[in-house]
């Protein structure tokens, strides 16, 4: 089983404890308990992208919305990518 299955298999209360954890631990949480992207590393902030959660529970993606999050997130790759080549 995938990760993102996975998630996609948990309630409101137990996706938000995993992410508060997976995230304390990847120190991408400032003094606050807010989401800070400034260390993150391009891979935190894709991965991020993909598994925010935004739909009621009980919904599951589309296969046309993981097309176009695969769209975006090939955007952003070249954008990092440029960014990162230019820069």
């Amino acid at each position: 089983m995938n990760y993102l299955t996975l998630l996609q298999n948990m309630n409101s209360e137990q996706y938000l404890t995993h992410l508060q954890e997976n995230l304390k631990a990847r120190q991408l949480l400032d003094e606050n308990r807010n989401l800070t992207l400034e260390n993150s590393s391009e891979q935190d902030f894709l991965e991020l992208f993909f598994l925010e959660k935004l739909f009621p529970k009980g919904k599951r993606l589309s296969a046309h919305t993981v097309k176009a999050y695969r769209s975006d997130a090939k955007t952003l790759l070249t954008l990092i990518l440029i960014i990162y080549i230019y820069y």
